[in-house]
């Protein structure tokens, strides 16, 4: 006796049933591909909107700073607002500010020492402000 049912009839369905485990095969390799894309997406988007975030930091600073600029005539008040928007800008811990004065020839600086203010003054074009 003979057995003549279809899955034993045609090497062809054989083979056929070969191609259907490829397809699975890639078809995970796809899904995987697909998973690791969105992730590098998602990891440039959330670098792009802390980029975004930072400058909108500094953006802010500096319109508080043009605020303290144009409400008030006490150049004091003005260069602290100015060094304490550019120091925690740059994230240092102290800075200066020198002003020119052309009349005389110098920069100069008011600097905090304890409680007192004191003035630096130096010939313009010498010394390290001038490198």
């Amino acid at each position: 006796m003979t057995d003549h049912s279809p899955q034993n009839s045609s090497p062809a369905k054989k083979s056929s049933a070969k191609k259907d485990k490829t397809p699975r095969h890639s078809s995970s390799k796809t899904t995987s591909s697909k998973i690791t894309s969105r992730t590098r997406s998602k990891e440039i988007i959330i670098s792009a909107l802390e980029t975004a975030q930072q400058e909108i930091a500094k953006l802010s600073a500096l319109i508080s700073a043009s605020q303290t600029i144009n409400s008030t005539l006490e150049l004091d008040e003005v260069l602290d607002r100015i060094l304490l928007t550019a120091t925690e800008n740059v994230r240092a811990d102290r800075g200066t500010i020198y002003l020119v004065d052309e009349p005389n020839g110098e920069i100069w600086s008011k600097v905090l020492q304890g409680e007192e203010k004191l003035e630096i003054r130096l010939p313009l074009g010498r010394g390290w402000p001038a490198m």
